[in-house]
């Protein structure tokens, strides 16, 4: 995979120049809410206005170019891989060939480069924004008070260990899908092949019952794989609602003893619920990640 990135470096560097600003810019609009809260007066708001509103709009063009820019290399390396597959099979022998069938080189070129597209590709651009964002989020917190920050620590523990816990049980469900879905395909194809055979010989109900029996495998083992990652979200959601009501309650006893302002206060559930979530996005993409790796 390295060398796949290597060949897009051109591409992978303008998306890393357009990251960083939107890593920063993204977690800093919610001191919009604190600048109009804290407004000395309404001739301010105008102003802070408008400033909130370039930064939302820098924001939403960052994100927007920065994600047609790793779309172009998600592609590239697509196709780059369809490529490698394709020529590496072509040198193949006949003995090598037929170790594996044609269904199973189908779902390689197709499902597999996919599955890899929007698992681990999709995953690994989610790691790099949101993890960034978390950095940002995490300085912003100490810089209104350094008890957030350490809340904050505290709450990224469970996403940071969840993922080894539970890439195991990802792994194994998704390379079970994985041979489910390939073991499907050469059905559908073995059954769409032989219509001829199967009207002359009436053996519909067969092959409707050989069907049924490979789509309730691979539906079965797709349960189990989204099990796992329902899971996994389920649990770090609980978790996420345990910090929410820490951080009220604390926030507010630092208002009322004149540590931090109304404002500070307001900002801080705000970027502690975007840290919360982006916690779980990069715990769950890295658990993914992790999972397919061999």
């Amino acid at each position: 995979m390295k060398l796949y990135f290597e060949k897009e470096w051109k591409l992978c560097a303008l998306f890393a120049l357009v990251t960083l600003p939107l890593a920063f810019l993204a977690p800093y609009k919610s001191y919009v809410i604190q600048w109009l809260i804290d407004a000395e007066s309404a001739s301010e708001i105008p102003r802070l206005l408008g400033v909130g509103g370039l930064i939302f709009l820098s924001v939403f063009l960052l994100e927007w170019l920065g994600r047609n820019i790793f779309a172009r290399i998600n592609t590239s390396i697509a196709r780059a891989m369809r490529e490698d597959l394709i020529e590496g099979t072509l040198c193949y022998d006949l003995g090598e060939f037929k170790q594996n069938t044609v269904g199973s080189y189908v779902s390689q070129i197709t499902n597999d480069i996919t599955a890899i597209q929007n698992e681990f590709l999709t995953s690994l651009y989610n790691i790099t924004l949101y993890g960034g964002m978390l950095v940002c989020s995490l300085i912003f917190l100490y810089r209104i008070h350094p008890l957030m920050l350490l809340i904050a620590v505290i709450m990224a523990i469970f996403p940071a260990v969840m993922p080894h816990v539970f890439a195991r049980f990802l792994k194994k469900t998704r390379s079970d899908f994985s041979q489910e879905n390939a073991d499907y395909v050469t059905t559908g194809k073995d059954i769409l092949q032989g219509f001829e055979t199967l009207r002359s010989f009436g053996a519909e109900a067969e092959a409707k019952l050989r069907h049924s029996a490979a789509a309730t495998s691979l539906s079965n083992a797709e349960l189990r794989y989204s099990k796992v990652i329902n899971c996994n979200i389920a649990m770090t959601s609980f978790v996420g609602q345990i910090v929410f009501y820490s951080v009220l309650a604390i926030g507010i006893t630092l208002v009322f003893k004149g540590n931090i302002s109304i404002g500070d206060d307001l900002i801080v559930r705000e970027i502690q619920f975007c840290t919360f979530v982006v916690c779980i996005t990069v715990a769950i993409c890295t658990a993914i990640i992790i999972s397919k790796q061999k």
